[in-house]
């Protein structure tokens, strides 16, 4: 039976925040909002959320592409520094190390957990209640409480894969670089099949047959807008390249793939 005396808050209504809000609304929660579109706020301003006396806090804001093609993170630290929640959750994709750096600079319990209900139709994981999985990051005291906080609503067959904040954030960067691989690995076969007057779907459909390989992502786009893009995929790859760069290691396969798709979206 779900503990809904907890109080949960929202901050920033895009795609995953409302898709957070609903689900924890629909399962009988107190839920507060705040977002940029007065419409989607339950107060004027963000701090009047702290009224409420929150447990958890989930911060859906944007994280874009910065300088150098690092992940910018400006718009998180400041929602941060201004919202007071038992535990504060980070559902953006934030590069390795932010959660640890912010919780050593404001003294906040802070979680990261990866969304992953991506922006295609009839993605599989588009809803927490058909989620069978979650990644939670952080400190052990701290990933408890959002344990339970899940195991009151979720099925028991749920599984709770607990790391630290860091294994989290980098988790996410290998789920998402690894998804534009594939892209770029279709891409690249569609034009060998062109190469030898072969259909890509005819060679496609023969590779699918091995119980190996996924269907995801596997569709190219030649004559419409090929490689992959959207809000996650080239930001994500940036920032992965550009912190691992920092962090000693030259990421050089990344690189190639991510100009290449640069390449032929002709963005290069």
């Amino acid at each position: 039976m779900a503990n809904q005396n907890e109080k949960i808050a929202v901050v920033g209504r895009g795609y995953v925040g409302d898709k957070i809000y609903d689900f924890f609304k629909s399962n009988g929660y107190d839920v507060y909002s705040f977002d940029v579109d007065r419409e989607k706020s339950d107060v004027e301003k963000l701090e009047d959320l702290n009224q409420f006396g929150l447990d958890f806090a989930f911060i859906c804001v944007p994280t874009p592409m910065g300088e150098n093609g690092e992940c910018n993170v400006s718009i998180t630290e400041d929602v941060i520094n201004r919202i007071d929640a038992k535990t504060i959750v980070l559902e953006s994709t934030i590069s390795p190390g932010t959660t640890e750096r912010l919780e050593n600079a404001t003294g906040k319990d802070i979680l990261f957990t990866p969304e992953y209900f991506g922006e295609t139709l009839n993605h599989p994981l588009n809803s927490l209640n058909v989620r069978n999985f979650f990644v939670i990051g952080g400190r052990p005291e701290v990933r408890r409480r959002l344990v339970e906080l899940f195991k009151d609503i979720l099925q028991a067959d749920v599984k709770f894969h607990l790391v630290d904040s860091t294994t989290a954030e980098v988790i996410k960067y290998m789920e998402n670089s690894f998804l534009a691989t594939k892209v770029i690995f279709c891409e690249e076969f569609a034009r060998i099949c062109d190469a030898f007057n072969v259909d890509y779907y005819d060679v496609r459909e023969g590779w699918l047959l091995d119980p190996r390989i996924n269907p995801s992502h596997t569709f190219p786009n030649k004559e419409g807008s090929p490689g992959f893009g959207g809000k996650c995929l080239p930001k994500d790859i940036s920032a992965i390249i550009a912190a691992s760069k920092k962090a000693g290691h030259e990421p050089a396969f990344l690189r190639s793939m991510f100009d290449y798709n640069k390449k032929i979206r002709g963005e290069d």
